[in-house]
């Protein structure tokens, strides 16, 4: 498979592509939902977020309590709002899962983190950007391992401010 160049037409035909699909008002959905349940100590609030979100973008999450309240954990621990930088701070914290298993009492763990950085890109008014492993494989091919961690948006960050900026 050969990605698309990154170019001013093939992103403004994707940006089409997307809109025309209806993406754009299910984003605008999104962000009204996000606006009006704005309490991510709430864990009802951040439930009906998490499951609308995994829902629409088919996040592969089967079992949300425990990114519930992984979300619910770590939002109690900030006593302001976050930066830009805290925001994607935030998607790392988020992104480790580990949970037991109720009927097996077998422990798990997921890094989710494409599913954690469309929560906070939502969260913060769409001020970060969505990473998954598409954006990773597209910028970690010129990157020494000492330089970026794969499944990290802080690194991603990081990466991209010298690489592009």
């Amino acid at each position: 498979m050969r990605l698309s160049d990154i170019n001013d037409d093939n992103i403004n035909a994707m940006l089409r592509d997307h809109a025309t699909d209806g993406g754009d008002l299910i984003n605008k959905s999104l962000l009204k939902l996000f606006n009006l349940f704005n309490d991510e100590t709430n864990k009802y609030e951040v439930q009906i977020k998490v499951a609308a979100l995994n829902q629409l973008y088919s996040t592969a999450i089967q079992y949300i309590t425990p990114v519930v309240s992984k979300i619910v954990a770590v939002y109690k621990k900030i006593d302001k709002p976050p930066s830009l930088e805290g925001y994607c701070d935030l998607v790392d914290k988020i992104a480790a899962v580990k949970w037991v298993s109720l009927s097996t009492g077998k422990q798990h763990e997921r890094n989710n983190l494409s599913f954690a950085s469309k929560y906070v890109h939502f969260l913060s008014q769409c001020k970060t950007p969505i990473f998954d492993s598409y954006k990773c494989l597209t910028t970690s091919h010129s990157v020494t391992p000492s330089q970026f961690q794969p499944y990290s948006l802080t690194s991603w960050l990081f990466l991209f401010r010298h690489q592009f900026l």
